[in-house]
């Protein structure tokens, strides 16, 4: 009887397996490079190159959904308290655009600009957005993208930015070395870097106690 029990057991494992193993090809919008997607409330949105597309079927069709937006190149794309964060970025070598924080509060159909200047990753944490603008500064918004905080500025400039736990956001500097702060608190602290010569901190991730950085230049 338990070993019967045990091949049912086996057996609704590897159905449950089988079944979230299945992958389809969606359609998609078209001839367009897909960059990255992000889903809030059954809705899907996929970032392209020629914008922000959106799909309330699980993929099956797809709607182009600019309306407001002023820089198709979208560098990144955050959802927090169901409000849509776009951040553009046309780089340096690229004809400029009017780069900035859009937000959408109707699920993607219309975008207001809420920030300017370049921008490089947008995250939520503890109530707070998080904006990494220009590549040397943070700012941060509490009341839905309406008004934002300069939260660190740095000439060195910042590289990326991460938190854990729920507690501590990490920066790393380009060319400075790493940083972490509670949430709550407005000081950053410099914490033992590993030593890299010739080369440069690109991206910083934490898992745990964990911190992984990477970097780019000669080796």
């Amino acid at each position: 009887m338990k070993l019967n029990k045990l091949f049912l057991v086996i057996g609704m494992l590897l159905i449950c397996i089988s079944t979230f193993a299945q992958w389809q090809v969606s359609a998609g919008p078209g001839m367009k490079k897909a960059k990255f997607i992000e889903s809030t409330d059954s809705l899907l949105f996929l970032v392209t190159e020629a914008g922000i597309y959106k799909s309330s079927n699980g993929g099956i069709s797809w709607k182009l959904k600019n309306n407001g937006i002023t820089n198709n190149y979208i560098s990144c794309l955050h959802v927090y308290n169901s409000v849509l964060y776009a951040g553009t970025n046309n780089g340096v070598y690229l004809p400029v655009g009017d780069d900035g924080v859009f937000k959408s509060i109707d699920y993607g159909e219309t975008w207001t600009k809420c920030l300017s200047g370049k921008i490089r990753k947008i995250q939520s944490f503890d109530n707070k957005v998080f904006v990494n603008l220009g590549g040397n500064a943070i700012y941060t918004s509490t009341d839905d993208g309406h008004t934002w905080q300069n939260e660190a500025n740095s000439a060195n400039y910042y590289a990326d930015f991460y938190a854990t736990n729920a507690t501590h956001l990490f920066a790393c500097l380009k060319y400075g070395g790493i940083y972490s702060k509670a949430i709550a608190d407005t000081g950053w602290t410099r914490i033992s870097s590993p030593v890299i010569v010739d080369s440069s901190y690109e991206s910083i991730a934490v898992d745990g106690n964990k911190i992984g950085v990477a970097t780019s230049g000669n080796f």
